[in-house]
């Protein structure tokens, strides 16, 4: 009896895996595989580590091959959210260089974030949710700012701070004749000198969350949404950039504050 529960379970075991079907990623020596995910990246684990060099910053994985190789390894990425995993192969000229990854193609998801104390999950989810619904149902009849791209509206209702966060208010209006496809949302710190160049320390990511967030907008919708950010502080000749980018097209909304705009905050009772 007992050998038969042992032969069920690797029976279920191996449909697990097979059921994963991880993504492939092709990389080589002489150019680098980008991997784009929309949460910061935490930690990368190469299968193989003499196989390829890996590198990260916020929410960039960049790949490359340190020598030619003829059989399939893994690389593992872990974020506060959860955990992806890839096959990984060597091709002297990779299909594809730049990848999306989508968030709900993790293979394991975390309960909580990573660093969060359990007990402290429920009142912080509970409290987060009570101030992204007063936000969504706040009515505006203005904004502050939008940005057209072929009939689909990008809105920045308006922007709030609560409990040492930031919260800004957007809307996707979709007036054109095809559904709108949100493949990914950034958020960054950039410098506003007139510089050609610029340092890790003049454009970075800047850690999100999102609340109610849709990755399709169908015609003749409108759909907001919020984004989350922790509390900071504008140097001068510096903006923070929101940007919400179309899936295999060119509609991108993208919006640019400075430190006067940030004046312009309201507090959130």
């Amino acid at each position: 009896m007992r050998k038969i529960i042992v032969i069920v379970g690797l029976v279920i075991l191996t449909h697990i895996l097979e059921a994963q079907n991880l993504q492939t990623i092709q990389v080589s020596e002489v150019k680098v595989v980008n991997l784009y995910f929309k949460e910061n990246v935490e930690k990368v684990i190469p299968g193989f580590p003499d196989d390829f060099d890996v590198s990260y910053q916020g929410q960039i994985v960049e790949i490359t091959s340190l020598g030619t190789f003829d059989y399939e390894t893994n690389l593992t990425v872990t974020t506060a959210n959860g955990m992806y995993g890839f096959n990984v192969i060597y091709k002297e000229k990779p299909d594809s260089l730049y990848h999306t990854v989508k968030a709900d193609s993790k293979v394991i998801v975390f309960d909580a974030p990573l660093g969060t104390p359990k007990t402290e999950v429920k009142a912080i989810k509970h409290q987060t949710n009570m101030v992204v619904n007063q936000i969504l149902e706040i009515d505006h009849e203005d904004y502050l700012d939008y940005s057209e791209q072929q009939l689909v509206y990008f809105v920045l209702n308006q922007a709030y701070v609560k409990d040492d966060k930031l919260y800004f208010h957007f809307s996707i209006d979709n007036r054109s004749a095809i559904d709108y496809d949100i493949d990914y949302i950034s958020v960054k710190n950039k410098s506003t000198k007139n510089n050609t160049k610029r340092t890790a320390k003049e454009q970075y990511d800047l850690e999100y969350t999102p609340h109610a967030l849709n990755e399709k907008v169908k015609v003749a919708e409108k759909k907001s949404f919020v984004l989350e950010i922790d509390k900071l502080t504008l140097e001068n000749k510096t903006k923070i950039e929101f940007g919400i980018h179309e899936l295999n097209g060119g509609r991108d909304g993208i919006f640019s504050y400075t430190q006067k705009d940030f004046k312009k905050i309201q507090k959130l009772n």
